[in-house]
C-alpha cells in the first residue's frame, strides 16, 4: 500500500541507529532528543510539502488529484466486468433476477427487504451502466503507477 500513488507521498521513513527506538528501553536522554528532533523535522517537511501556497507546488492538491486519478482508473477496470456479467444472457437466472427475487423465489442467505432490494437494484443499474457511459475513454491510460487494485476481502478487525 505504501508504494501506491496517492498513499506513498504521505509515508515518512526515519532511519535510526540500532541503539535508537524500537524496543530499546535503555536509550539515553540525548538519543531520545535526537529522535524527537528528526520526527519534528519530518513533520515540518510534510507540512511544507502539503501546504505550499503556490498551487502548482501544493502537495495536498496534487495528492488529491493522484488519488482521484488512480481511483477512476481502478473503478473503470472493475465495473467493466461487472457490467458484462450483469448483461450476460447465458447466466440463468440473471444477476438482475437474482437481485430482485423475493418471497419463495429468494435464496435464503442474506435476504433484503423489498425497499432495500429496490434501492440496491437502482445502485446496480447505475454501476453496470457506467462502462458504456464513459466509453471509449481509457482512464487507465497514463494513470499513476503502480496501479492499485480494488479487492473485496474480509475486513480484519
Amino acid at each position: 500500500m505504501k508504494r501506491t500513488p496517492g498513499y506513498r507521498d504521505r509515508v515518512v521513513q526515519i532511519r535510526h541507529t540500532k541503539r535508537e527506538g524500537g524496543l530499546n528501553l535503555n536509550m539515553t536522554r540525548a538519543a531520545i532528543d535526537v529522535m524527537s528532533r528528526s520526527g519534528a523535522e519530518a513533520a515540518r517537511q510534510v507540512i511544507e510539502h502539503f501546504l505550499n501556497p503556490v498551487e502548482k507546488e501544493n502537495g495536498w492538491l496534487n495528492h488529491r488529484w493522484v488519488r482521484m486519478r488512480s481511483t477512476a482508473s481502478v473503478l473503470q477496470d472493475a465495473f467493466a466486468p461487472l457490467s458484462k456479467a450483469w448483461h450476460d444472457t447465458r447466466l440463468t437466472p440473471s444477476y438482475e433476477a437474482l437481485w430482485m427475487a423475493h418471497g419463495v423465489e429468494a435464496l435464503p442467505a442474506y435476504q433484503l427487504s423489498k425497499t432495500n432490494r429496490t434501492a440496491g437494484f437502482a445502485l446496480w443499474e447505475r454501476i453496470v451502466a457506467l462502462p458504456q457511459q464513459v466509453a471509449p475513454a481509457e482512464l487507465s491510460a497514463h494513470a499513476p503507477r503502480p496501479q492499485p487494485e480494488l479487492v473485496i476481502a474480509p475486513r480484519l478487525n
